[in-house]
């Protein structure tokens, strides 16, 4: 893995009056190697990007929990029905920009990365550009409400909140997975910040709501592009690199899309459905109980996007004994995760609900649906294992074709589980669905074990 260096040679001290200036980048050089050689280690990447995740996921907590306690119902309902278009616009974005620069980025054009580098950016300037000219329509076509202030926050500053998933990529793919914790750090820092002075200056809203969380985003993000990420040589290419890199990109992304848009309709299932099929308060448990599940998925995320870069290189470059045996300490990786949430769940799941939601759920938490809340994450980990091996040799488009398949089991089988179960069901449907996707990923893996089509081939 390349990793670039900044240099922190000392020169001979000049007689100009910048030597304060000086001194300030070659200390500015040297913490930014020290940052790069840490990162260069794969535990310290994966404890840094563990610990960004779990950063960002609590500092979102609290600024929820902010904003339910400082504005009114009617607010935060249009703030949650602007914010669930961001969510929506989000999985695309991160399928034609965010997500190839791990899995193609690393791979294709890990020796000119700095030329890579300069395109993406491009293409994200333009995609943020056009973003917000296609929500400010939006909010001027409306009419004046609460809502359309929502609408005009998320014009304002989707495109800055799109930072986090476009440079967190570029920093795992260059192996800056420590750097990208300062970005945690600042918008744990920022975000509530803002959040609290708007509160204070009377004029939290929606509208500053977004501004908040694109301001938190953003300035760290920035940061870390200026100083570290935006290539400084002007080697150009001409518009080759360019067309190759958009083609790439869109190629990757209209079966990531597609697949991202058949699991966002999978995983509301329950939420639109689940009061109809179990009832309202049910279906409120099933939301507070999986949250319980969510440190997994965390961590899980944040090991799986860790080795990704590393194993699309070996995988475009027909490296198959490397990539078997990086591959490998993947799967014990995540089988250790596994086995420590399972030793956790199993014995103390109950107990966990008791203590969180102050005896709320406990008549809910029978020990059938604890064995649920350790099967589910358990089978979606080593789903995610097996898609990952699809996504770096090539076969992405496959991964919407058992998506699909498991859209069809989880409406099927979880109608069904609900109808003869109640609230049991609803995680018996979904532990049956992602069984169902595991395995059709899995023998798909099977199947064209002995064809490595490669990265962008």
């Amino acid at each position: 893995m390349s990793i670039l260096v900044p240099n922190s040679r000392v020169e001979p001290r000049r007689k100009n009056g910048f030597g304060l200036l000086k001194s300030v980048r070659e200390l500015q050089g040297r913490a930014l190697a020290s940052i790069t050689a840490r990162s260069a280690t794969l535990p310290f990447r994966i404890v840094s990007t563990m610990a960004e995740q779990a950063l960002f996921a609590g500092t979102n907590f609290i600024a929820t929990a902010l904003m339910v306690r400082w504005m009114s119902l009617q607010e935060f309902g249009a703030y949650s029905f602007a914010f669930s278009i961001y969510l929506l616009v989000c999985a695309v974005f991160e399928s034609f920009l965010a997500e190839p620069i791990t899995i193609i980025g690393a791979a294709k054009y890990g020796d000119d990365a700095g030329e890579y580098t300069r395109v993406v950016l491009k293409l994200f300037a333009g995609a943020g550009g056009g973003l917000f000219a296609l929500l400010t329509i939006v909010y001027f076509a409306s009419e004046q409400s609460i809502f359309s202030g929502a609408m005009l926050g998320l014009a304002l500053s989707a495109p800055f909140m799109l930072l986090r998933a476009f440079t967190q990529q570029l920093c795992n793919t260059r192996g800056l997975n420590g750097l990208f914790l300062f970005a945690g750090i600042g918008y744990a820092f920022l975000a509530p910040l803002a959040l609290a002075m708007f509160h204070w200056a009377g004029a939290l809203t929606p509208l500053s709501c977004f501004l908040s969380l694109g301001l938190g985003t953003a300035a760290p993000c920035i940061l870390i592009i200026a100083l570290r990420l935006c290539p400084r040589e002007e080697k150009r290419q001409g518009r080759r690199i360019f067309r190759c890199v958009v083609t790439d990109h869109l190629h990757y992304g209209r079966w990531a899309s597609l697949s991202q848009f058949v699991q966002w309709l999978g995983n509301n299932f329950f939420v639109t459905l689940g009061p109809i099929l179990i009832g309202l308060d049910a279906t409120a448990g099933v939301r507070a109980l999986t949250n319980l599940c969510m440190p997994v998925f965390v961590a899980q995320a944040a090991v799986l996007w860790t080795f990704a870069p590393r194993l699309s290189r070996y995988a475009f470059a027909g490296s198959e004994a490397k990539y078997r045996r990086l591959y490998t300490l993947l799967c014990l990786c995540a089988g250790c995760l596994i086995i420590g949430y399972l030793s956790l769940v199993i014995p103390f799941g109950a107990d966990a609900i008791h203590h969180v939601y102050r005896g709320a759920f406990d008549e809910m938490a029978s020990p059938s649906v604890i064995a649920m809340l350790a099967a589910g994450p358990a089978l979606a980990t080593a789903n995610s294992l097996v898609e990952l091996h699809l996504r770096v040799t090539g076969r992405i488009r496959f991964i919407l074709m058992s998506k699909s398949l498991w859209l069809i089991a989880t409406v099927g089988l979880g109608s069904i589980a609900c109808w003869a179960f109640g609230f049991l069901g609803a995680f018996l449907g979904g532990v049956l669905s992602t069984s169902i996707l595991f395995a059709g990923n899995a023998w798909i893996a099977f199947k064209f074990a002995n064809e490595n089509k490669g990265v962008g081939q």
